[in-house]
């Protein structure tokens, strides 16, 4: 937790000097979906902050960093999210955060990019690979990306015969350029 504050800090203390464009997070959500007992259940996180450096004609030097409070976690079903706090799923007690940062992202087209990513959660970090657009207006933008990881490599919920393995996560951040 305290290395990803300190990188908060560093990336925000860096950004004119990388010639990059700071962005405030205005409005985001984190949904995932995951089909149990052959039902679709979603959920988002509502408790998340990011760091967004981003120039499109600078994308080499852009850089996303975010996170989101486990215990923020709303499937609709209060038993439910307390259930996924326990320690066979996301373990809130031990590991309260979910972390996600780039390592390295590029341009695909117009307005489209993808990155790689290390995404930790549960104290497990590995690297996923994300598509995601990036439009802006004016001093506002939008990032809008999702993939699919399989909660087994994060030790998410054990084996189960009822709950599928993988699950789809849609990121969308409504940004404002900072003053």
């Amino acid at each position: 937790m305290r290395f990803i504050l300190i990188a908060f800090c560093i990336l925000f203390s860096l950004a004119p000097a990388l010639g990059q464009a700071q962005w405030q997070v205005a409005n985001a959500s984190v949904k995932f979906i995951i089909k149990n007992a052959g039902l679709s259940v979603d959920g988002t996180f509502e408790k998340m902050s990011a760091v967004v450096l981003f120039d499109e004609t600078n994308i080499s030097q852009a850089s996303i960093l975010g996170q989101v409070e486990v215990g923020s976690i709303n499937t609709g079903i209060s038993m439910r999210d307390r259930h996924l706090k326990k320690s066979e799923y996301f373990y809130e007690e031990k590991f309260p955060t979910i972390f996600i940062k780039s390592n390295a992202l590029e341009a695909k087209g117009s307005q489209q990019f993808a990155g790689q990513f290390m995404l930790t959660m549960r104290g497990i970090s590995k690297n996923i690979d994300i598509p995601f657009t990036f439009m802006t207006k004016g001093n506002n933008a939008n990032l809008l990306g999702q993939f699919t990881i399989d909660r087994r490599d994060f030790k998410v919920g054990g084996s189960s015969f009822l709950m599928a393995d993988n699950v789809k996560v849609v990121i969308e951040l409504k940004l404002k350029k900072a003053s």
